[in-house]
């Protein structure tokens, strides 16, 4: 029997643990002031509606049933393990701004 090999998982969670406390430490730093601005606003509107759109083309083409079905059978799904690693602090701070 094979144990997993908790340095890794303790270390991805240390890691995405590091990126959440910086997007946080970024937001209360410049939150409010990106906020205010402008083009800004205007881009993380349009970033919504381009995820928005995204998810109404992947529902009509069956996509989220899919992936709905599978990940219903395998923590985390099949098509993107490993996903948490794309987002960085940059990305966890645009969630937040949202």
């Amino acid at each position: 029997m094979a144990f997993p090999d908790l340095r890794e998982s303790n270390s991805k969670k240390n890691i995405i643990d590091r990126e959440i406390k910086e997007a946080r430490v970024l937001y209360s730093m410049f939150g409010d002031s990106l906020k205010r601005r402008r083009d800004f606003a205007e881009g993380i509107q349009k970033y919504e509606a381009a995820i928005s759109e995204t998810h109404d083309q992947m529902a009509r083409r069956g996509i989220t049933e899919a992936c709905s079905a599978c990940s219903s059978k395998q923590e985390g799904g099949c098509c993107f393990q490993g996903a948490e690693e794309w987002y960085d602090h940059v990305t966890l701070l645009i969630n937040l701004l949202m």
